[in-house]
């Protein structure tokens, strides 16, 4: 994708595709942008300053990131059809973990795509059926997955109550190690899990956090080296 963009035109029929004009580079971006390459048939119209979206807000996780936004307000000569575009890029380096969407109607958005924590800029742009065109940015930092602060235990005979501390915005946990029924066993919700009628000897689990992003398949952990470990001996 070109990167560098001066001034705005877009094509009548095809004005989702000036969305490439929203790259940013070093030093922002003017109210008015030229495409650096030609798109395909139409009449050259271009495209003004117009209203932008407005109160621009989020939340997530470190598997995802939701965006929302009230519209516009109408531009001049009142109300028009408006889509919109978002597009992310990594603060520290704008070439970096990019992310486009186009012809959004709806003023949210959810980014469930794999990326590196830190901090991200999201760029909201409004496109005007009047040919005028408007933007605002948002900045997120996404969270580095984490594992439970603490680990604990209750020893009742030969069997051993793990139990944990919660962790915000967690999906489910996957405890690993014996007496669980399954070599590992995920929860939903819930920071305790028995592993019973284990014999005497030493025993260890390993507990993890695990993120998902709604309707997808993205899942962030961290590195399971990193997984909280506890061992427990179970007298004779």
């Amino acid at each position: 994708m070109t990167r560098d963009w001066n001034l705005a035109t877009v094509r009548r029929g095809v004005l989702l595709s000036a969305i490439v004009a929203l790259v940013p580079h070093a030093d922002g971006l003017s109210a008015q942008t030229r495409l650096t390459r030609p798109l395909n048939l139409g009449t050259p119209v271009l495209l003004v300053a117009g209203p932008a979206p407005v109160s621009p807000n989020g939340d997530g996780t470190p598997a995802y990131f939701d965006l929302w936004w009230a519209p516009p307000p109408a531009p001049p000569g009142g109300s028009t059809t408006t889509v919109y575009a978002v597009h992310r890029w990594l603060e520290s380096d704008i070439h970096c973990c990019q992310v486009l969407v186009t012809g959004l109607t709806s003023p949210q958005w959810t980014d469930a795509s794999i990326a590196p924590p830190g901090a991200y800029n999201y760029r909201i742009t409004a496109f005007h059926s009047n040919n005028s065109v408007g933007s605002v940015d948002v900045r997120w930092v996404r969270p580095a997955p984490v594992n439970p602060a603490r680990v604990w235990h209750t020893l009742s005979g030969n069997n051993v109550y793990l139990q944990w501390d919660p962790v915000w915005n967690v999906s489910w946990y996957e405890v690993t190690g014996p007496g669980l029924g399954f070599p590992s066993f995920q929860l939903v919700g819930q920071t305790t899990m028995p592993a019973k009628n284990l014999p005497s000897g030493t025993h260890t689990w390993t507990i993890g956090s695990f993120f998902a992003a709604p309707n997808s398949q993205v899942v962030v952990s961290t590195p399971a080296s990193q997984f909280r470990v506890i061992t427990v001996i179970v007298p004779q």
